[in-house]
């Protein structure tokens, strides 16, 4: 991961107050007729409106959009729905056609869908305009803070990774959903795994357990139609034979009985990388090992028991090409925040897409000390910061990364 600069953030409250002022003359004729004024069109096609669809929600539950307006007409037109129900100026639910008017307040309902990440669509016809209003259901793999905390307001503060994959929080906290990536790829259809990770609560030093489950499908390996280069045990970190781009590496260990799992290192420092076989899909526990290197540079990964020194080493250089991108932004810094939430943004230099980006937030608190508040990985460059208080003091750090390995 690559950090981008840090600083402490607040919200800048900005205030518009706009006036529409309108004089209506009448000019009257002194002893003379007016002119007739033409008649009036009638309009009855609306402007176009458009809902908020919305997504993560709960299943079988009902669903209510945010209201539209309905304006662009003169007279009364037709209001009609497909597959829900709606509401008019915040009256009684109906599925029966109606007429409306100018300034109407329409809002569509129905039950969310039965299945974890499934859609389903309420489609509002006013006139001869329409749009459709579709709400999307959380993924099996998501869980909500209400539920694990038994508490309405219940938010997320502090998630501690899976060993693979990542967990993603939503901006609001409320949420968070485990994202397997292609850590688990090498389980066939009908197998399965767990992952179970600790999480606490906004406020709270409670530890809650939360497990996903994992479930196994049919997976084309990367190798498949690529060279594949062995890669034999070495005892000298000094040999390393190179990696053509685009080929793929096997290393096996079959003989060698004691070991139980894989730990690789790489970079020119030789950090351990832990998170390799997240990134590659592999088991890190199966004695044969065959991927695509992710990224540039040297590795060793060795096969090692489950405490003491590892038995062997397989040591190797990759001439993939890099695609890391270079993060720069700027954090903005305000005054204070008193009595209200703000929303903390990470804006990308120009230029930059932030397609596959995570940005990890660690927000510390003070209260005598310096304590960590938040700490937590979403795929928006947005966080919602709770509720503060003018005794309370904020340092945000934010850790912008591309997801390549």
């Amino acid at each position: 991961m690559r950090p981008s600069n840090t600083g402490l953030l607040t919200a800048k409250h900005l205030k518009e107050i706009s006036g529409i002022f309108v004089i209506s003359l009448m000019l009257t004729g002194c002893g003379g007729s007016s002119a007739s004024s033409p008649a009036e069109v009638i309009d009855t096609t609306p402007d176009q409106f458009t809902f908020t669809d919305i997504t993560n929600q709960n299943t079988n539950t009902l669903i209510e959009s945010a209201a539209i307006i309905i304006t662009g007409i003169n007279s009364v037109t037709s209001l009609s729905i497909v597959d829900g129900e709606f509401s008019i100026n915040e009256g009684e639910y109906s599925t029966t056609a109606v007429m409306v008017k100018e300034n109407d307040k329409v809002t569509v309902r129905r039950l969310s869908a039965m299945d974890y990440a499934s859609t389903t669509n309420i489609t509002l016809n006013i006139g001869t305009v329409s749009d459709t209003f579709t709400i999307t259901t959380h993924s099996e793999n998501t869980r909500f803070a209400n539920k694990i905390a038994d508490d309405l307001n219940a938010q997320f503060s502090i998630i501690n990774q899976p060993r693979k994959g990542r967990v993603i929080v939503s901006p609001d906290l409320h949420s968070i959903t485990y994202e397997p990536l292609t850590a688990y790829d090498y389980l066939k259809s009908g197998e399965s795994a767990q992952e179970t990770i600790s999480v606490t609560m906004l406020g709270s030093e409670v530890t809650h357990d939360v497990t996903f489950n994992i479930a196994g499908v049919t997976n084309e390996s990367q190798c498949t139609d690529r060279p594949i280069i062995d890669v034999q045990a070495s005892d000298k970190s000094q040999q390393y034979p190179s990696i053509d781009e685009g080929s793929c590496v096997r290393i096996s260990a079959p003989a060698l009985s004691a070991g139980t799992i894989w730990h690789a290192w790489t970079g020119p420092s030789g950090a351990y990388r832990g998170q390799l076989f997240s990134t590659i899909g592999v088991d890190d526990r199966a004695s044969e090992l065959i991927f695509l290197p992710p990224a540039p540079g040297k590795y060793n990964l060795s096969w090692c028991p489950e405490s003491g020194e590892c038995i062997a080493s397989y040591y190797f250089e990759s001439d993939t090409a890099d695609t890391k991108q270079v993060v720069k932004s700027e954090l903005t810094i305000e005054n204070e925040i008193i009595n209200e939430a703000a929303t903390l943004t990470v804006r990308l230099e120009d230029g930059l897409s932030d397609d596959n980006f995570t940005y990890h937030w660690i927000i510390h608190h003070w209260s005598e000390s310096y304590t960590v508040l938040i700490d937590v990985i979403t795929t928006e460059n947005t966080l919602e910061l709770p509720l503060a208080n003018i005794d309370d003091n904020y340092f945000v750090y934010v850790v912008a990364d591309d997801n390549n390995f």
